[in-house]
């Protein structure tokens, strides 16, 4: 998927990943709807690899339909890419669109229960492990 801005005469492009295809995306979904927070958790973390060299860290970022619309597929690049969290890195989502979108890109996702109070708390809060 592509898409081009041209404005100012440069050409400007973003690739985007690729989908991820239908049954790994809707397993992904089911995990989100139907399982504890505690169990997504166990889940992700099995599967990740926290960084040796770093005191076992591993990385995550609490994102929202606004912020995942804008900067899902960058911060999961950072974190790979640049940050060096590669394999050490997943989404918390703090609503049903977050949690599909990182489904259908094959991005590590545990789903948090749609609250509203919760989002509140969690636009202005860190986390410290």
């Amino acid at each position: 998927d592509q898409r081009s801005d041209t404005s100012d005469n440069h050409l400007v492009g973003y690739e985007f990943p690729t989908k991820v295809d239908d049954a790994t995306r809707q397993e992904c979904i089911n995990s989100t709807q139907s399982l504890s927070v505690e169990y997504q958790l166990d889940k992700i973390l099995s599967k990740l690899v926290p960084l040796k060299d770093t005191y076992n860290m591993i990385a995550f970022s609490m994102t929202d339909e606004t912020y995942a619309k804008d900067m899902l597929h960058e911060v999961y690049e950072m974190n790979n890419d640049i940050v060096g969290f590669e394999g050490a890195f997943f989404f918390v989502a703090m609503d049903s669109f977050t949690a599909n979108m990182a489904c259908e890109f094959g991005y590590p996702v545990v789903a948090m229960p749609e609250n509203d109070d919760l989002k509140k708390q969690g636009q202005s809060t860190k986390v410290f492990m």
